[in-house]
């Protein structure tokens, strides 16, 4: 049990947090403008990349929070904002206690999928030589993703 709340934690300090601090940074900054993550336009995207400072306090660029948001067959206003949500909530305990195995609104991802979309978007930006999963997670994410980590050495 020692070893899966390790992982959980590791989780959580790498992924979770600094992204749902990403995601709150953007959200003050975008508010101005009526805009969220989740309803940012590709104009203030590309904006984003000239104005200084505005991916300045934040671990992720904005252009990467919407990628860590848009799940496949997920790609509404709706669902991203719903996994943001998800993402922050998660991002409240270094334990990921508000893990929930529904969905708690219907035709939107579950917490498994977004952590997994997470975990494997993450491995693409940060560490491009990490072999990712290479079957899906059908049984306990936890446990699969402990294997995984185990398993590969980067």
């Amino acid at each position: 049990m020692t070893n899966i709340w390790v992982f959980k934690q590791t989780l959580y300090e790498k992924i979770f947090k600094p992204l749902a601090k990403s995601i709150n940074h953007f959200n003050s900054l975008l508010a101005a403008r009526h805009e969220t993550v989740a309803k940012c336009s590709s104009a203030t995207i590309g904006l984003s990349f000239i104005i200084p400072g505005f991916n300045n306090d934040s671990a992720f660029m904005i252009s990467e929070v919407i990628d860590f948001i848009t799940l496949e067959n997920y790609g509404s206003e709706e669902a991203k904002q719903y996994v943001a949500d998800r993402i922050v909530e998660l991002s409240r305990s270094n334990k990921l206690a508000a893990y929930r195995f529904t969905p708690t609104s219907v035709g939107m991802p579950t917490d498994s999928q977004i952590i997994m979309h997470a975990l494997t978007y993450y491995l693409t930006i940060k560490e491009p030589r990490a072999i990712p999963p290479l079957v899906p997670a059908d049984t306990d994410l936890f446990k699969f993703l402990l294997v995984y980590i185990y398993m590969t050495p980067e």
